[in-house]
């Protein structure tokens, strides 16, 4: 069975040099004659999330997209969470609850990843 590639948008040129999933997505690292870039994907999802920027080492690269999409996963719990609210599903304490959780528990957990990273 064959594997169908999304096409990415940064693939002009590019020759993919690793592949890994990190907690859903899929973090592609391709490499061109500037160094290395990446793309972050979540499955059934055509559209990539990328800082658009050359590293030059493979490891940072792969560093950068797991912070890429520890980031987007904090903005979209949160864009969620509001959204819930906002079509009457959660009121007004139940959304105040889950704001706190994500801000008192992923933040601190994603910049004490960032850190240890760097």
């Amino acid at each position: 069975m064959s594997r169908l590639a999304l096409p990415s948008p940064l693939a002009i040129s590019t020759l993919t040099m690793f592949e890994e999933k990190y907690h859903g997505w899929l973090i592609e690292i391709l490499t061109d004659a500037e160094g290395y870039i990446f793309n972050c994907w979540l499955p059934g999802c055509r559209l990539a999330v990328s800082d658009r920027q050359n590293y030059p080492t493979l490891f940072s690269a792969r560093t950068a997209a797991k912070r890429r999409a520890d980031r987007e996963s904090v903005k979209w719990a949160l864009q969620h969470c509001y959204q819930t609210y906002r079509q009457g599903n959660l009121n007004s304490e139940e959304f105040q609850t889950l704001e706190e959780l994500i801000n008192q528990t992923l933040l601190p957990n994603l910049e004490a990843n960032l850190e240890q990273r760097v």
